[in-house]
């Protein structure tokens, strides 16, 4: 592989793992459940915990599954990573 390749490469695989971090579960659930914005209540801090105070836990649970997935997938999405060990190969 050339160099201009992988300095392609590396730069769609930042702006990939940007982009997915850049959802908010908390927010987009809170919005499926018709939840009032978690921005609002609670600590102001989006995430499962402040979900969970609106007293559903699906919600909260769907938004730990969806951040926690976000994580995996763009950590497994970078290419020389190996999901299993999560480390270098």
């Amino acid at each position: 592989m050339s160099f201009e390749a992988i300095q392609m490469a590396t730069m769609v695989f930042a702006v990939a793992a940007y982009l997915i971090g850049s959802l908010s579960f908390a927010v987009i659930v809170s919005r499926m459940f018709g939840l009032p914005d978690p921005h609002s209540y609670g600590s102001g801090n989006p995430g499962a915990t402040n979900v969970l105070r609106t007293g559903k836990r699906l919600a909260a649970a769907l938004t730990l599954a969806g951040d926690t997935g976000k994580r995996r997938a763009g950590r497994w999405s970078w290419p020389g990573i190996s999901p299993r060990t999560m480390a270098w190969t």
